[in-house]
């Protein structure tokens, strides 16, 4: 399926030999028939092991994710909705997901660029990569997409601090992006999601309407997305 950033047959391979090599240091055996749910005991006997030998668990929503550690960056910050947001992170190869070890690409499901967890923004470098200058990244480069998907992540991250709802952190969300990310991507992606949401005041619909995003006039539309920025955090 184009644009899935599946793992190669060498990565799997080598995570399936990672993985196999820290259960055996634990004390068990075999890579079947184990509960991989984020605190069974295969996973939690493997994963210090495995965290210090530059593999990393990206976050999943269902089973786990194994992936090789590219970068790790520490001590990184940015200022929004007033609050000093610090938090790290860990650039990686396609994650080889472990659901009865079936991966993404065998699903064809398109995996996330970017993820966080607590502290942690992790972004697919080979998902990045697959997806920067086409279909509807074609926009954006992979540096511009790279610094898109990071800012999105850590804006989710200090939105789900203190938004009080799940419909404002997703207000934020765009409104961040709408002033500091890629525009052209974003208002792609503003439209799509507010002609999915049957509420006028669902998020994206409310941002659209208020903040009246158009890729013609970036100045204005950045000039409105920062007066209402500023007005909701309380400046």
């Amino acid at each position: 399926m184009g644009g899935v950033a599946a793992p190669s047959s060498a990565d799997v391979a080598q995570a399936h030999s990672a993985l196999d090599v820290a259960l055996r240091a634990a004390g068990l055996r075999g890579l079947s028939g184990r509960d991989w749910s984020e605190d069974s005991e295969a996973v939690l006997a493997a994963r210090n092991l495995l965290l210090r030998h530059d593999w990393v668990f990206p976050p999943a929503s269902k089973g786990i994710c194994l992936a090789k550690v590219l970068e790790r960056t520490q001590g990184l910050s940015r200022q929004l909705w007033g609050q000093r947001v610090r938090y790290r992170r860990v650039r990686h190869r396609a994650p080889v997901v472990y659901d009865l070890l079936v991966q993404h690409g065998a699903l064809g499901v398109l995996p996330p660029l970017g993820r966080w967890a607590d502290r942690t923004v992790f972004l697919d470098e080979d998902a990045l990569a697959r997806r920067a200058g086409r279909g509807r990244y074609a926009a954006v480069s992979l540096a511009q997409l790279r610094e898109h998907v990071e800012l999105e992540q850590v804006a989710a991250m200090a939105a789900a601090r203190g938004a009080g709802s799940e419909a404002v952190a997703r207000r934020r969300v765009w409104l961040t992006l709408l002033r500091y990310g890629a525009l052209p991507l974003v208002a792609a992606r503003l439209d799509f999601s507010a002609r999915k949401e049957d509420d006028p005041e669902g998020p994206a619909s409310w941002v659209q309407r208020v903040a009246r995003p158009d890729p013609g006039d970036p100045v204005g539309t950045r000039r409105r997305a920062a007066a209402l920025y500023e007005r909701l955090s309380g400046r």
